[in-house]
C-alpha cells in the first residue's frame, strides 16, 4: 500500500512563511514584513497612522489560522507567529510592535499553554502595554 498525506506540506521547514504568504496573497487587507514573514499585520494600519490603542498577540503556530486568522479590524492589528510549536523569537515580536503602534501605545497578549516556568499557571494569559518613543 502507498503512503497517503494527509497535509499538503512543501517543506515542513517554510509552512509558517508559506501559511502566511498565502494567507497576505488571498486577503489583501493583510500583509507580513518582509524581514520577519512571520509577523502579519492589517495592510491599512501602520505605526504612524495607528490612531488607536494596537493590540497585538501571537504564539507558536500548530493550529492555522490560531494566531493570524484573527488579524483584521476590530480584531488584532498584528499577530507574530512562531514556527510550529515554537514561540516567536524576540526580533520578530520587536519587529511587529514597532512596525504597528502608534502614538497610542500597544496591548500585547502573549498566551502561556504549557509554562516552563512554574509561577505562570498553564493557559493563563499575560498583558502588557508598551509604549514607543
Amino acid at each position: 500500500m502507498a503512503f497517503q498525506s494527509k497535509k499538503l506540506i512543501n517543506d515542513p521547514n517554510d509552512v509558517v512563511r508559506e501559511f502566511i504568504e498565502g494567507l497576505a496573497k488571498t486577503y489583501p487587507r493583510l500583509q507580513y514584513l518582509d524581514e520577519f514573514p512571520n509577523v502579519v499585520l492589517r495592510a491599512d494600519v501602520f505605526g504612524a497612522k495607528c490612531d488607536k490603542v494596537a493590540v497585538i498577540s501571537g504564539g507558536a503556530s500548530g493550529h492555522e489560522p490560531a494566531h493570524a486568522g484573527f488579524v483584521g479590524q476590530g480584531m488584532l492589528a498584528a499577530a507574530i507567529c512562531g514556527d510550529v510549536f515554537a514561540s516567536p523569537s524576540v526580533d520578530s515580536i520587536l519587529s511587529g510592535i514597532r512596525a504597528i503602534t502608534g502614538a497610542k501605545g500597544c496591548l500585547l497578549i502573549v498566551k502561556v499553554s504549557i509554562s516552563k516556568d512554574y509561577n505562570i499557571p498553564s493557559g493563563s494569559l499575560a498583558i502588557a502595554f508598551v509604549f514607543l518613543n
